[in-house]
């Protein structure tokens, strides 16, 4: 797959790449329609920062950032570094999250998210996600745990 790491390849190299596969060859899935764009990528501290906008497909009938599409964004946040960090060929589906809102995202409203690992094993991540409202960065809107399995290439679910 062209998303899979080249030896001596910097994460921050991968995950641009990824993204840049996903708007496009992919155009028809949830990662393209994300938009989901890598501002830093710190790999000592494994902390990462996308910026996301939502559309207003993505409101609900308040005005606000729906929260099935709020779960959403931090997952294909999270779920794009247990990819990019995974040990070799393979998935990494979401196991697990824990979602928890703050205050609302709005409609072409940029959105910071941070992700960083939290830990791995030889088969799970434990990834976190704060997203905020690119205007006001230090207020979290919605904040989010997940796990990640890494299923190594060959072997099905």
């Amino acid at each position: 797959m062209m998303t899979e790491r080249y030896e001596n390849e910097s994460l921050e190299h991968l995950v641009r790449r990824r993204l840049r596969y996903f708007k496009e060859h992919l155009t028809d899935t949830i990662a393209a329609y994300l938009d989901l764009e890598l501002l830093s990528c710190d790999e000592v501290r494994n902390e990462y920062v996308f910026r996301g906008t939502p559309t207003p497909w993505m409101i609900n009938f308040h005005g606000t950032l729906h929260g099935g599409m709020g779960a959403t964004f931090v997952d294909q946040a999270m779920g794009h570094m247990a990819f990019c960090l995974k040990p070799g060929p393979g998935i990494c589906p979401t196991v697990d999250m824990n979602v928890k809102y703050h205050r609302p995202l709005f409609a072409e409203d940029p959105v910071l998210l941070r992700v960083r690992l939290v830990s791995r094993t030889k088969s799970l991540m434990h990834l976190s996600c704060e997203a905020s409202r690119a205007a006001i960065p230090d207020k979290v809107c919605i904040s989010a745990t997940g796990t990640y399995y890494y299923k190594p290439d060959g072997k099905h679910l």
